[in-house]
């Protein structure tokens, strides 16, 4: 039973790293933002830095399909969408910032590919030629 339990365990953690590989950070491809460290993106996208050393200001731009913003977040900060929207909502009304815009996949691509400081997400299969994968560390 315990070699049981433990193989499912596995089973689930392989599930849920494979869900969250498929979410990847993106930019243009002529953007000086080559890569990121994790709890940069955390920063980034919770509202905690607006720049980074040698880029400046960057713009962190959200997605409106909810599946997809849960695996981002989960995978790159650990929290839920709904810590998140909590975290959000007490940054709101302490007046301290709003959170990213919140776009559909032609909008950031559009965006990304205007703004080279722009930073975003979407699954790897929608990751068109002049946009470029981040890598994280």
């Amino acid at each position: 039973m315990k070699k049981l339990c433990h193989i499912l365990w596995l089973g689930l953690m392989l599930v849920a790293a494979t869900a969250q590989a498929d979410v990847v950070l993106v930019v243009a491809e002529n953007s000086p933002i080559e890569s990121l460290k994790r709890h940069d993106v955390e920063d980034i996208f919770l509202g905690k830095a607006a720049s980074l050393p040698k880029i400046g200001k960057v713009t962190p731009l959200d997605r409106n399909d909810e599946k997809l913003r849960e695996q981002f977040y989960t995978a790159y900060t650990g929290k839920t969408l709904s810590q998140v929207k909590a975290h959000w909502a007490k940054i709101i009304f302490t007046g301290r910032g709003y959170p990213p815009k919140t776009v559909g996949l032609d909008e950031l691509k559009a965006t990304l590919r205007n703004n080279p400081t722009a930073i975003g997400y979407m699954s790897t299969e929608q990751v068109d030629d002049d946009l470029k994968i981040l890598k994280t560390n």
